[in-house]
């Protein structure tokens, strides 16, 4: 049945299109007889019209010149014989019938230039006239390229894809309205970037080996490079967890911040404390309340108080190392509680969670806080005159690199997202950039998922534009994410990005979530049926339109992406497929130096 099925279909197609390529002979046809026609009306006026003396014309008539090529034949043998039209009298005046040789020649003698004249015209109309059929021809593919667009689907509103280089020219455009030097414009996978989209974010996801880490170099090149070419202030901050950025980025005027690394720079705590509120808010970074709603925040608050406390006798004291901070913490509870009983009665508030020497609480209290700053214990060394603060300030073009490599990654994260919340409190506390100000604080994190909860993330996501910060975020996917900050944060932090990547991804939560926030689109498609006849008539095709509702893209399509393939999403300019350049970046230095043998590890 199937193969009957399959040969009815065929054979009605090819019906169809022989009936379609016939049409488009008959069209020819009739085109080259009207061409033809004209020609001959136009030949026959000027050549057949002949003026005479006094204003009189002789017109020749089209029943004689009919004759002169078509004679008339009579059957039995009789004598072919034309009779003479009453205009040609004059020339025939010996019979009103002659022969039809006799007519030929009569008409040659007297009008044999004109004649000759009109075949020439009529031969020239006939060869252009062949050019008709062309019109056959363009006939057939127009209404192949109609069968093309009808099997398309089309759009009617909601989300829509659109081509490469449509988006391409929708965004050189807008960067070219944009007033300011040029070659100021990133330019990322082939695809111009105009300034206004680089502090409303950019969100790379990918699983491993998609290309996404690839991709996240190109673009930190073409920021050092508009660096280097057009001068502009402007500052990277890398949060690099394998080395790869700053084996491949880092020059000698840059800076590097990791107590492990040889090459790290020198940082005491206490240079970010410069007003009394300081010792509160910066205290606040470092003890963050917990997020699971189930967790008493009592025992982070509390340790807290006695952070701030000790901070303030410290400071008091001009005890301000990095070692001092490890040291006053790490003594025994009578010696900290001692201590802070020498300081003004306003600030020994923190006393009454450690008074009860001995006591389960006051154990847990500076349990607590031993475990939020275990990693001074790697800072007593370290001691120096950068300042966080100070970087975010200073009108330079250096670039820092925050490494976490991921043999100590769980040691130093609290560190790293330590100094990731002073950095960008730090950028929100600026003045808002001018009109034409070129500043950019660029915050490139690689994984951001393997660092804690940034406090202020949002903030920087949210009104950071108006003060140059600009996020450059990669993830393998939002789970990490979901975990760090929330159900409900996840949604906020992606709707945050108005630029986004997005590679083939393994989770398929993700691919869902992404899929679902692109949107739907309501099209109207083409649906082909078909009714087969046994007999060789009443074979039938229909095509009827059907208005549908369907996702842009299937989660399916997210996790199915080719390697170095992906969905490119601009906010306001349209979501493409695009291939990501294999444009790779050797490695010019270690991506991490042992400080403990100043060698790179094996």
């Amino acid at each position: 049945m199937h193969g009957y099925a399959a040969h009815e279909a065929l054979t009605s197609d090819i019906k169809m299109y022989v009936k379609m390529v016939v049409l488009a002979l008959l069209l020819g046809v009739l085109v080259q007889a009207v061409i033809v026609g004209l020609a001959v009306r136009r030949s026959y006026q000027r050549n057949f019209q002949v003026p005479l003396a006094g204003g009189a014309t002789f017109r020749l008539p089209a029943s004689a010149l009919l004759r002169y090529y078509l004679p008339s034949f009579h059957l039995f043998g009789r004598e072919n014989r034309i009779r003479v039209d009453r205009e040609l009298w004059p020339l025939f005046p010996e019979s009103r019938s002659v022969a039809a040789a006799t007519y030929r020649a009569r008409l040659e003698q007297y009008l044999g230039a004109n004649i000759r004249r009109f075949e020439a015209d009529l031969r020239r109309a006939g060869g252009l006239s062949c050019f008709a059929y062309g019109l056959s021809g363009a006939y057939i593919l127009v209404f192949l390229y109609a069968s093309r667009r009808m099997a398309r689907a089309r759009h009617l509103r909601g989300a829509c894809k659109v081509t490469l280089p449509q988006l391409r020219r929708s965004l050189a455009d807008a960067a070219a309205e944009e007033k300011g030097p040029s070659g100021r414009h990133l330019t990322i996978a082939g695809l111009p970037l105009p300034r206004q989209l680089e502090t409303k974010h950019i969100l790379i996801m990918g699983t491993t080996g998609t290309g996404k880490s690839v991709l996240f170099n190109q673009i930190v090149a073409a920021i050092r490079e508009r660096i280097r070419r057009c001068r502009t202030p402007e500052k990277l901050i890398i949060y690099d967890v394998k080395g790869e950025f700053l084996s491949r980025h880092y020059t000698a005027e840059d800076l590097i911040f990791y107590p492990f690394d040889a090459r790290s720079l020198r940082w005491r705590f206490f240079n970010e404390i410069r007003t009394d509120p300081d010792f509160e808010i910066i205290s606040q970074i470092i003890f963050k309340p917990p997020r699971e709603t189930h967790s008493d925040p009592f025992w982070n608050n509390a340790a807290k108080d006695v952070f701030v406390a000790g901070l303030r006798f410290l400071h008091a004291g001009g005890h301000r190392a990095n070692a001092d901070v490890w040291d006053f913490f790490s003594q025994g509870l009578e010696d900290i509680i001692r201590q802070l009983k020498t300081l003004p009665i306003a600030d020994r508030g923190a006393l009454k969670h450690i008074e009860s020497k001995g006591s389960g609480p006051a154990a847990s209290v500076i349990s607590t806080l031993t475990e939020k700053i275990s990693w001074f214990r790697y800072l007593v060394d370290l001691d120096g005159d950068f300042s966080f603060r100070d970087f975010i300030r200073r009108p330079s073009r250096q670039n820092l690199f925050l490494l976490n490599i991921k043999n100590y990654a769980d040691t130093f994260r609290p560190l790293m997202t330590f100094a990731f919340d002073l950095l960008i409190r730090e950028t929100l506390s600026l003045p808002d950039t001018t009109p034409g100000e070129d500043r950019r604080l660029c915050f490139c994190i690689d994984e951001i998922g393997s660092l804690d909860q940034i406090s202020v993330l949002f903030d920087l996501l949210t009104v950071g534009r108006s003060k140059g910060g600009c996020m450059i975020v990669a993830n393998q996917d939002l789970g990490k994410i979901e975990d760090v900050y929330g159900k409900p944060n996840k949604m906020t932090f992606y709707n945050n990005f108005n630029t986004g990547f997005f590679l083939r991804l393994n989770d398929p939560d993700t691919a869902e979530f992404l899929s679902r926030s692109i949107g739907e689109r309501e099209v109207i498609k083409k649906v082909e049926g078909r009714q087969l006849s046994p007999r060789d008539f009443g074979d039938r095709k229909t095509i009827n339109d059907q208005d549908k509702i369907e996702k842009l893209m299937l989660p399916a399509e997210f996790m199915h992406l080719p390697d170095f393939h992906a969905i490119a999403k601009f906010s306001g300019y349209g979501i493409t497929e695009l291939a990501v350049p294999r444009r790779f970046f050797p490695s010019r230095h270690p991506h991490f130096l042992d400080k403990h043998t100043s060698q790179p590890p094996e």
